[in-house]
């Protein structure tokens, strides 16, 4: 998988986590919420942001002004902080996985409809 230029929106699925960490823990914290975030919009587009944060839009809402991030994650020492929006930033549990599913996809409902 590819690394993401900056400033640019790329297809996720085609995007790699790997460059945000050498920590294979993180690595794979990054790889199952990176993998999440596609079984909920498998065309989602991702930027990477200066402070190294990667964010996930929907390819309908890419050019919306606002309400248009999806989720965001960064690599820490020793995990994943996330926010889906709008809700606080935390840090990623592989236990909560259910919750980031639901999350993620009323989230993603609600964008599309702001869409249309």
């Amino acid at each position: 998988m590819a690394t993401i230029p900056d400033d640019t929106l790329a297809p996720a699925r085609d995007a790699g986590v790997h460059h945000l960490s050498t920590d294979p823990g993180v690595i794979s914290q990054l790889e199952q919420l990176h993998d999440l975030v596609l079984s909920v919009c498998p065309d989602c587009l991702v930027k990477q942001r200066k402070d190294e944060g990667l964010i996930y839009v929907p390819p309908e809402r890419f050019e919306a002004a606002r309400d248009k991030n999806l989720l965001t994650m960064w690599a820490e020492g020793t995990g994943v902080r996330m926010r889906i929006m709008p809700d606080p930033e935390e840090m990623y549990d592989a236990s909560n996985r259910v919750d980031y599913l639901g999350r993620l996809q009323r989230l993603l409902a609600k964008m599309l409809t702001l869409g249309a």
